[in-house]
């Protein structure tokens, strides 16, 4: 031992010393002080000690003095070390008190001449130190002084051993019981409004956290989880908020620097031992109010070298490769904080394991939360192991017995560190989980995202699919909405994205499920607000109202905000608890969550729950099927019952709808909560406050929730169990029944021709089939001629919905009859005919009640339950019948009819004579006021109503009125539309979209792809505005056109035009900017008004001071004066024209035929310049100086530009100068020219003329401006003005681009077509921003067409080819989806508004066609046109491309035109095929014609062409051939036959004879007309006797078991599927697998049917459905029958000896493969939906007429259910052994898509990428991926239809029945460049390789060749999973 300056102290002796405790540690008594440390591996270890100035007793120390000093002391091995452990003891002298002595570890030092460690030796912080010399409260991220590296100091024995716990004891709180509060100890009390007693000194540390314990416990709170209370270095944070210059710290503390220390800065007081003192201070006052406390612990990682500089050493300088995880002697980082602990190595987990024991056993503390706990379970390679060796030492510490451990159970490497439901405990069930799945569900539910509703109600119940499986219990799920990581709930539902600017970084996470309702942040806007107050309620019931351990985060109970910042770890003030704030809320949210506290401590029973709820505790009363987010549901405590209440109902309308919850009668309900209503309504205070429900229903507002309560005071708790399960079940029946339902009324009782008479409505059906019928929908009455459906809408009606469950008599009974409803007096309503029924039906909805009409005082006769007659009574003259009805009460209490109205029809007794009304249809009498007859039959009928009125019967209009009109029309729809928020969200960053870092950092993901769930609520909000927007467009374009009236009536100064202009302008690119949904139509209805502006004025002065200066005299009579007033009082569009004629005339001297030709050009007759309100009659003459009125009129022409004409290029560009960049104009400049010397025309100039390279040179100078004006269009900061003129702008642009793509016919060059392909595409996607599809195109044309282009993609030209073919197939597909949309929304409205205002009909049939042809979709389809031939020519593809494509077999008659515009109006009496010359594209396809086949290429339409268009929307297939000798060869050999053309899976078409139907003209005749050729060809294939055999089997289970493993399969008791599994599992290669399986055999399905839970009920009513079977039954009948079949299937119960059996053999096969992948997945809820949507495919149309073909009976067919794990499936594939094109036997065709391979053979578009491949050779691509969707799979099972139907002869059973997966697929966008399989030329030959042989595999194993179904997972293993002989 040494001492600088001195010798080592006489009086102060070492000795051996003991191993544990670890760290420093004093005797009890004093007088000796321990010290350890871990360092294996060292062979030098040195004890630093420093005596600081001023230490006291220092003077006792012999040469030791006040001034201090530095001692040194060298351990011996032989005697200091155990182990890898070291340790000394000093055996101090008397007087002496150690605390306060600073010491550090040195080891393996450099000596220096002293035999001393040299001065720079690295000195080590002591692990397991107990205190350290830090500073305290006062100096929180004090900065400026000496950087932070603190000493381990020897702690104040007195605050170890002395400390006053004053026999408080921690209180052992049940988990289950807790309701935990996260708070930071410095937050919590730090604000100044905190009012804390010595504030100063007690603010933000410990003893300030005790005064605030009374808050705490006026909530409820029983547990406390603090962040991190460790030392940390909050001044680690170096950044500044660049909002305000404040420095940063590091707040919440997740980077530790020593984990035995309590943080320092949370002292309030600067001595050695004051932070133990005051940490146990606050834990014995918590306990003492029986509140527990949890640490947020962070063993995940520390400090040390995490991210930036620090100044101390500690693990990494002891042993790094064993306190950290390491690769390649590099730190890894699965924590996303620069180092990982390497928790499993067996000293690190014994370091880890003695600290969380000091905690326990000497601070008391009562449980830990782990920070990012996955890290805790990786081992030293840094895999996650499910046994780690550090969660079984937890287990097994006796210290740690007591206390609770909490996983946040993940990491940042996902999905390995994904360990939610799955966390290993170690031992026996322990530990439990922060449930993240349980925060992102509430949250995607609350604020009304679809497809959550059965994940809430998993949520709620508790989490069983992930916590029951493992034997844990609800409470081991913390549930909870906010954390300390993320919003706050406050801002939650303020805040759509993140505001992190504040952090000086871009952290925070993208994904916060968050809602701002309605407005980004603060707002003075009170519905806004209103509905946030709503939201937090909504979340706070769902978390307290919901089985597991709730957690909130501190200050949410009064609406804490963070201001947006979802990131605050580096925030200090702005995350402070605002005590003022909260006392604000005492009364209002405080209340509310203490209230929902205490209610759920009331109903603990319910709640804190030891087991998963079940059908005994919760009854759902839910539409699951409903998308729209409401739902309901009982719960019950058994326990509980004595206490007399029965249970609680919960609701949520988690949408925008006023919703009415149904409630269970017979009970008296209460209002507890309902979160719509202001404080102090919103909950009740007690019991007896609570509001008793009157009424059955109850209605709840959009965004809230209600809970009620009931008591069991008349109804046993048995009985209200029993009515509310028929309840459920009930429901399940209607919902499935309501299709049926309106099927089979439609049959019975109605007719598109008529109505049958009441007499013959007996006939259709048997009474008996109408009772099974009316009891499954529980209403005793389907009124149709006599009566229409009843409606409920009041409280009032007599019939309750909740009793009907009986079947109803078949006739009304004496009491019925007797007792009738109270008389309601009507006015007289006149009947209507025709439509009246289709309003009343709509009226109706589905809603339904018993309502029998009564005549007053006369004697009907009932025919049937539904009808009856009764005899007028003549009564002065006239015939009347007086009506009673029943009453409804509405909710302003007025009374009107249940029933809105009623059909009938007039029977004359005399003459057996039925009168109707004109049309054939029954009368209506409507008892309600009938909505007016409308001309559009659409939506928006009151704007399109008023658009027509306007334009066709108003006095007077003219632009200006038109243009107001347009404005007031779209500023009252803004209002009122919430889409644009909504679509905001999903706005894409347009920058990124050209940012290939950014897309290369978008790749990491499993699958390449993007979701394609959309929130159907928005999704259905946008479909209306494009609805109305449409109509906008056609409106405005009709105007544009001149279609409308310009001036009617009215005249319109030129000023007061351009304002109406610039008004309806700027609304519009208002519009653009907020509603991105909007963008295309607003553009494009922006194109249709004039520019506006300042210069209307000018119109007027200008042209007189014109006349003026020229002395053109203002005298009647001549050409200029009629000119001069036109303009003067009305200036329209037509100005700009007649100033160019008047310009073209002076110029060429006075020729009045260039006058003339110009007028013409531009539209303008004589006849409608003498039609203006000041007509223009005259011709010009030439008057004085020429050559001066052609530069005025120059300048004449570039004002009325300026206002008339948005679309000139000059005048665009002058416009926008001020708003574009310099770079940008001098684009713009250097393709135009000088200003002087621009043509004002709306063409460039002669640029057809130019070579083809300096046109495209020309078309990418534009591009590149073009692109940089998108960019400023897509700035969420451009400004409305801007975006005004550059719309303008690049409307013209668009415009030029157009002109050279047209203009450049014979342009081949791939290249250059390519760089105009996506110029076009970048400007759909600029003005489209929200299509997902032309997006994932237009990226994945920017990265992979230029390789392609240039033949340089893949193997070479012929790869090359085959994958721009593929993106551009899908970009065709794509645009013609478009083409179609548009077509559907602007035709109709054409057409209506056309024929108000009498358009021509030749107009409006090539209306929408024009303006498709002026848009960017047309140049598309014309490059995509050019495109085709270059890539079939370089790939060698098939001679087809099919235009307009069907996916089945087309028939008819061969027959050859020259050209097909002759032939469109001919009606062919035969179903045709035509072989065609050319196809301009214009024609109409001909009556009767199935399809067209275009001879050659140059004759082909484009696909934007009227023609594909028709052909696509009526089924035709058109296809063009480029290859004219094909076609010769066709029409030699097959002209005037049968043919059958058939569309191939690799493109190609094939044509052959076919046999001609045997059918008689007359039939023929009718199919060839049918509108559908869909119908057509589906009539000719239809047999006409085909006898269908219905013997169907529901009993005979053949003795099966309910399960067979694959060992026990054999051909009787499995299909195929199985069968074949199973024998090639043990003969395939080792690298090739199979999943996991077993399998229901035959007779499963009727075992189940016939067991014990369905008998009675279901099978009984699936025989009596299918009963109705009859060998003649029509397709339509028996679908209906089928679908009723279909819900009764599915309303089967689960046998429980299934569902054990499924888990026995799961259990057995896991067992013999060492791993239990099935039985983990087995979920029984899920597995049962699954198989019984499996089974119920067995009862559908495919099958019935398949079989009916083979002459097979249905009880020759049997069903099996194959059960097998789904695959996390990279890729699916075929594969066909033998190539079916070729039928090469030596060559494997097959094909590959990402994903789940139901996009393979599914109803999805696009081809899959196909390959053949010859053994030993190299794989052949024969065409890459063209489909646009892949589906993500989901953990968990499939259960696959196995049927026998491939070995019945004749019985195509393949595809007829349904696989079903029990957790949906995510359907996905595919992103082309993100697949390595596309991308990776090397991975996708050894890929295909790979399967190729894997095919080779099965067929060698089969002995034949196989189709063979398999996929690639994640890893790029092999699975099959099915194989059958091929066909």
């Amino acid at each position: 031992m040494g001492q600088s300056g001195g010798k080592m102290p006489g009086n102060l002796q070492l000795a051996k010393g003991e191993p544990r405790p670890k760290g420093c540690c004093e005797s009890p008594k004093g007088g000796e002080v321990n010290f350890t440390i871990d360092a294996p591996g060292r062979g030098s270890v040195w004890l630093y000690l420093l005596l600081p100035e001023g230490h006291e007793g220092a003077s006792t120390l012999e040469g030791v003095d006040s001034s201090g000093g530095e001692l040194y002391v060298q351990l011996d091995p032989s005697t200091n070390k155990t182990g890898d452990t070291w340790h000394v003891k000093l055996t101090l002298p008397g007087g002496f008190d150690p605390k306060g002595a600073k010491y550090m570890w040195i080891l393996d030092p450099k000596l220096d001449q002293h035999g001393l460690p040299e001065a720079n030796a690295v000195r080590i912080l002591d692990p397991c130190a107990k205190c350290l010399d830090s500073r305290y409260a006062k100096d929180w991220n004090k900065r400026g002084g000496p950087k932070f590296s603190p000493m381990a100091v020897v702690p104040d024995r007195r605050a170890i051993y002395e400390f006053d716990w004053q026999g408080v004891k921690p209180p052992n709180l049940h988990l289950k019981d807790l309701v935990i509060y996260e708070a930071h100890v410095r937050g919590f009390t730090r604000n100044p409004d905190s009012k804390l007693q010595d504030w100063d000194a007690t603010a933000g540390t410990f003893l300030g956290f005790i005064q605030k314990i009374p808050h705490l416990l006026k909530l409820g709170i029983n547990a406390v989880e603090l962040l991190p209370v460790y030392e940390f270095d909050e001044t680690a944070c170096p950044r500044k908020n660049p909002e305000n210059g404040e420095q940063l710290c590091n707040f919440w503390g997740y980077s530790t620097v020593n984990f035995f220390v309590p943080m320092q800065r949370f002292s309030s007081r600067d001595r050695i031992g004051a932070a133990i003192v005051g940490f146990k201070t606050l834990v014995r006052e918590l306990h003492r109010q029986g509140i527990e406390v949890i640490l947020d612990v962070v063993f995940n990682h520390t400090a040390e070298g995490a991210w930036g500089e620090h100044f101390w050493h500690s693990w990494a300088a002891i042993a790094k490769n064993r306190y950290y995880i390491l690769s390649n002697g590099q730190d890894t980082n699965y924590t996303g904080c620069g180092n990982t602990v390497n928790a499993n190595d067996p000293m690190c987990s014994d370091w880890i394991v003695e600290c969380l024991s000091y905690w326990v056993d000497e601070m008391h503390v009562d449980g830990f939360r782990f920070d990012l706990a996955s890290a805790l379970t990786r081992g030293n390679d840094g895999k996650v192991s499910m046994d780690p060796l550090l969660i079984k030492k937890m287990a097994n510490e006796p210290k740690l017995k007591r206390a609770k451990f909490i996983a946040e159970a993940w990491d940042c490497s996902w999905p390995d560190g994904y360990l939610v439901g799955k966390f290993p405990s170690g031992g026996p069930p322990r530990w439990a989980e922060w449930n993240g799945i349980f925060r992102d569900t509430i949250r995607c539910f609350i604020k009304g995202d679809e497809g959550k509703k059965g994940d809430f109600a998993t949520r709620i119940c508790g989490s069983s699919d992930l916590f029951k499986h493992n034997g844990r219990k609800p409470f081991h799920s913390i549930n909870f909405i906010t954390a300390h990581d993320g919003f706050t709930l406050k801002d939650l539902v303020s805040y759509n994205g993140k505001h992190n600017t504040c952090n000086g970084e871009n952290s925070g996470d993208d994904h916060n499920n968050s809602w701002n309702c309605g407005h980004e942040g603060d707002t003075g806007d009170g519905g806004v607000n209103h509905l946030r107050s709503r939201q937090i309620r909504n979340f706070m019931v769902a978390l307290f109202m919901s089985a597991g351990t709730p957690m909130i985060l501190y200050g949410d109970e009064y609406g804490r905000s963070q201001r947006g910042c979802n990131n605050g770890w580096c925030q200090d003030a702005r995350c402070w608890f605002s005590w003022s704030d909260s006392e604000k809320q005492e009364n209002n949210l405080m209340r509310f969550v203490r209230l929902l506290i205490s209610l759920r401590k009331q109903y603990a029973g319910i709640f804190n729950r030891e087991e998963f709820m079940s059908n005994k505790d919760i009854w759902w009363r839910v539409h699951w099927d409903d998308p729209y987010n409401y739902i309901c549901y009982v719960l019950h405590d058994h326990h509980a019952t004595g206490q007399g209440y029965a249970g609680l109902m919960v609701a949520f309308n988690a949408g925008h709808e006023v919703r009415c919850c149904d409630l269970p009668q017979d009970k008296p309900w209460y209002r507890i909560i309902d979160t719509n209503l202001p404080a102090p309504k919103d909950i009740c205070e007690n019991e007896a406050s609570s509001v008793k429900i009157t009424s059955q229903s109850y209605v709840m507002q959009p965004y809230s929730c209600i809970v009620l309560k009931t008591y069991s005071d008349k109804k046993s708790i048995k009985e209200y169990a029993r009515t509310d399960a028929e309840y459920g079940a009930h429901q399940d029946i209607n919902r499935h029944m309501k299709e049926v339902i309106k099927r089979r009324m439609s049959m019975e009782f109605t007719s598109s021709t008529g109505t049958p008479h009441i007499q013959d409505i007996g006939k259709r059906q048997s009474n008996e089939a109408m009772e099974r019928m009316q009891s499954m929908v529980r209403m005793r009455s389907l009124m149709s001629g006599a009566f229409m459906d009843a409606i409920e809408e009041g409280e009032s009606l007599e019939t309750k919905k909740e009793e009907a469950f009986q079947p109803p008599p078949r006739k009304p009974s004496r009491e019925q009859v007797q007792k009738k409803p109270s008389k309601l007096p009507l006015p007289a309503k006149p009947a209507t005919g025709g439509e009246g029924a289709k309003v009343i039906d709509t009226d109706l909805g589905d809603k339904r009640v018993e309502a029998i009409l009564y005549p007053d005082g006369a004697e009907g006769r009932v025919l049937e339950v539904r009808a009856c007659q009764t005899p007028f009574e003549l009564d002065d003259g006239i015939l009347r019948l007086d009506i009673s009805l029943p009453t409804s009460t509405m909710s302003d209490g007025a009374c009107v009819p249940a029933i809105p109205g009623m059909a009938f029809v007039i029977r004359v007794p005399e003459k057996d004579k039925w009168l109707k009304c004109e049309d054939g249809k029954d009368c209506v009498a409507f008892f309600r006021d009938p909505p007016a007859k409308q001309g559009w039959k659409g939506g928006w009928q009151e704007q399109v109503n008023f658009i027509i009125e306007s334009e066709t019967k108003w006095g007077h209009m003219t632009l200006m009125h038109r243009y107001n009109n347009c404005r007031d029309m779209i500023q009252t729809w803004s209002s009122r539309s919430n889409t644009g928020e909504a679509a905001m969200r999903r706005m894409p960053s347009w920058s990124a979209t050209f940012n290939k870092d950014a897309l290369r950092r978008a790749s990491w993901s499993r699958l390449p792809s993007a979701s394609l769930l959309i929130d159907p609520e928005e999704e259905k909000s946008e479909e209306q505005d494009d609805e109305l927007w449409s109509w906008i467009f056609v409106w405005q374009r009709f105007s544009f056109m001149r279609l409308l009236d310009w001036q009617r009536n009215y005249n319109t100064k030129p000023r007061e035009l351009a304002g109406a202009t610039d008004s309806l302008a700027n609304k519009i690119c208002s519009v653009w900017k907020e509603y991105p949904n909007i963008r295309l139509w607003a553009r494009w209805t922006l194109a249709t008004i004039g520019r506006g502006g300042n210069q209307g004025q000018a119109i007027r002065d200008e042209i007189l001071h014109i006349m003026h200066r020229n002395k053109i005299p203002e005298t009647k009579g001549h050409f200029y004066e009629e000119w001069h007033q036109k303009l003067h009082n009305n200036t329209t569009p037509d100005d700009v024209g007649i100033c160019k004629a008047l310009l073209a005339f002076l110029r060429t001297g006075g020729k009045m035929e260039e006058y003339w030709k110009v007028l013409h050009d531009h539209g303008i007759t004589k006849e409608r310049l003498a039609s203006y309100e000041r007509s223009i009659t005259k011709e010009p003459y030439m008057h004085g100086d020429a050559g001066r009125l052609i530069m005025e009129f120059e300048n004449y022409l570039r004002i009325l530009q300026s206002v008339h004409d948005a679309l000139d290029l000059k005048t665009a560009i002058d416009a926008a100068k001020s708003c574009l960049p310099k770079q940008v104009m001098d684009q713009l400049q250097e393709i135009s020219g000088s200003d002087a010397k621009m043509k004002r025309s709306r063409s460039l100039g002669s640029l057809d003329k130019d070579s083809q390279e300096k046109s495209h040179q020309r078309f990418m100078k534009l591009a590149e401006a073009r692109l940089g004006i998108l960019g400023i269009l897509n700035d969420s900061k451009t400004d409305v003005g801007v975006i005004r003129q550059l719309l303008l702008l690049d409307y013209s642009l668009e415009t030029q681009q157009s002109v050279i793509a047209q203009g450049n016919t014979d342009e081949t060059r791939l290249p250059t077509l390519c760089e105009q392909m996506k110029a076009f595409l970048t400007s759909v996607v600029g003005h489209i921003p929200l299509h997902g599809e032309l997006r994932a195109l237009l990226v994945d044309w920017t990265q992979l067409a230029p390789e392609c282009a240039n033949l340089k993609f893949g193997a070479g030209p012929a790869e090359s080819a085959l994958m721009l073919k593929a993106l551009c197939d899908r970009l065709a597909r794509v645009v013609g989806e478009q083409v179609d949309t548009f077509q559907t929304l602007l035709a109709p409205k054409a057409t209506t508004l056309g024929q108000a205002v009498g358009v021509e009909k030749n107009v409006l049939e090539v209306f929408v066609d024009e303006v498709l042809r002026g848009s960017a979709l047309f140049a598309l389809s014309l490059i995509l046109k050019r495109l085709e031939p270059q890539l079939r020519s370089i790939a060698q593809l098939p001679p087809w491309q099919m235009i307009s494509a069907v996916d089945h077999p087309v028939q008819g008659e061969l027959v050859s035109v020259p050209r097909m515009l002759h032939m469109q109006d001919k009606i062919f009496e035969t179903p045709t095929i035509m072989l065609s010359g050319l196809v301009s594209g214009e024609e109409e396809v001909p009556v009767g014609v199935q399809a067209v086949l275009v001879r050659d290429a140059k004759s082909a339409p484009d696909i934007l062409s009227h023609c594909a268009v028709r052909a696509r929307n009526s089924g035709v297939l058109l296809a063009s051939c480029y290859d004219s000798t094909l076609t010769e060869k066709i029409e030699a050999e097959l002209l005037g036959q049968w043919v059958q053309v058939v569309c191939s899976a690799d493109g190609s078409v094939e044509i052959k004879a076919a046999e001609r139907p045997m059918a008689d003209p007359k039939r023929m005749r009718m199919m060839a007309r049918s509108a559908s050729r869909d119908l057509t060809q589906e009539l000719m294939s239809k047999e006409t006797d085909s006898t269908k055999l219905v013997n169907m089997n529901l009993k005979e289970d053949f003795g099966c078991k309910w399960v067979v493993t694959p060992e026990k399969m054999d051909k009787s008791k499995v299909g195929s599927k199985s069968l074949n599994l199973a024998l090639l599992k043990p003969q395939l290669p080792k690298d090739i697998l199979t999943p996991q399986a077993v399998a229901m055999p035959y007779g499963s399905m009727q075992k189940a049917l016939t067991s014990r839970e369905n008998a009675k009920e279901w099978l009984s009513k699936l025989e009596a459905c299918l009963a109705q079977l009859q060998p003649t039954s029509s397709n339509e009948d028996a679908k209906t029958i089928f679908q009723e079949a279909q819900v009764y299937v599915n309303a089967l119960q689960m046998p429980s000896e299934l569902d054990q059996a499924l888990r026995s053999a799961m259990e057995e096969v896991g067992s013999k493969e060492g791993e239990k992948r099935l039985l983990n997945l087995y979920h029984r809820g899920d597995a049962w939906d699954a198989t019984k949507q499996v089974w119920a495919s067995l009862f559908g149309l495919r099958p019935w007429v398949s079989l009916a073909k083979a002459g097979r009976s249905f009880y020759d067919l049997n069903m099996a259910v194959l059960v097998q794990e789904l695959l996390p499936a990279k890729y699916a594939f075929v594969l066909h052994t033998k190539n079916p094109f070729t039928n090469d036997p030596n060559e494997v065709y097959g094909e590959v898509v990402p994903g789940r391979g139901e996009t393979l053979v599914g109803n999805y578009p696009g081809r899959a990428l196909s390959f053949r491949a010859r053994k030993g050779e190299t794989p052949v691509v024969t065409s890459f991926l063209s489909k646009s969707t892949l589906l993500r799979t989901q953990e968990c099972l499939i259960f696959r239809s196995d049927s026998n139907g491939e070995d019945l002869e004749g019985f195509a059973g393949a595809g007829l029945f349904e696989s079903i997966c029990a957790t949906s697929d995510i359907p996905c966008m595919v992103r082309f460049h993100r697949l390595r399989l596309l991308t990776d030329h090397s991975f996708r030959q050894t890929l295909l390789s790979k399967l190729a042989e894997a095919g080779r595999a099965v067929e060698k194993a089969f002995g034949s060749p196989q189709d063979i179904e398999g996929c690639v997972d994640p890893q790029d293993r092999i699975f099959i999973v099915q194989s059958r002989p091929q066909v």
